[in-house]
């Protein structure tokens, strides 16, 4: 056999992409749908509640930034960024456009691996670096507001901010956990449709 023979039997060759199976394909398709949908009105919500903070704090600092020092400036400043950044990295792990399980082959899953590995950064890390960021907002804050305050209130406004962030957190991890678990098998289907 010759070259010019073994390219034709090569080019004569049909292309068989290996097809899902396409229940498989809808089903995936249906999930990531759902997930989305959840997704998105979750993140119309939060943007929705971090509007109104930041209107919040405008209100406060055109109130009495001409009364008070660099750290209320700071902090509200420190604040207001803090909530622009996460909402920005929540609305970066949302994917708008649909799944089409139609499309042949898996070309159409290529952009959802990378969402769904932001989104499980978002929960695994970048919830608990806002979490942090932002009580060390609120307690440079505080030191400003409540300098003037007796000794006792300067302790106890901070450990009951603590304990109230500490107890949010306390009391959404199994949310917090079923949505990274809900990732994690996305994740899974997702990388396992690509890999056949």
């Amino acid at each position: 056999m010759n070259f010019e023979e073994l390219q034709k039997s090569w080019k004569g060759q049909p292309l068989t992409v290996p097809e899902h199976n396409a229940e498989a394909r809808q089903q995936l398709a249906h999930k990531w749908q759902r997930v989305q949908r959840q997704l998105l009105w979750m993140n119309i919500g939060v943007t929705g509640a971090f509007a109104c903070t930041l209107c919040v704090l405008a209100w406060v600092y055109l109130q009495w930034h001409h009364v008070r020092g660099i750290l209320f400036t700071g902090s509200l400043a420190a604040t207001a960024l803090l909530l622009l950044i996460f909402l920005s990295v929540l609305w970066k792990g949302t994917v708008l456009k649909r799944m089409d399980p139609t499309l042949p082959g898996t070309e159409y899953l290529k952009r959802y691996p990378t969402a769904l590995r932001w989104r499980k950064r978002t929960l695994t890390t970048y919830t608990w670096v806002y979490m942090v960021l932002l009580w060390l907002a609120m307690l440079l804050y505080m030191a400003d507001v409540l300098q003037e305050m007796a000794h006792w209130v300067r302790l106890a406004a901070p450990a009951g901010m603590t304990v109230y962030v500490l107890l949010v957190k306390w009391l959404t991890r199994k949310k917090q956990q079923r949505q990274l678990q809900q990732t994690n098998e996305l994740i899974a289907e997702v990388e396992q449709m690509m890999a056949d």
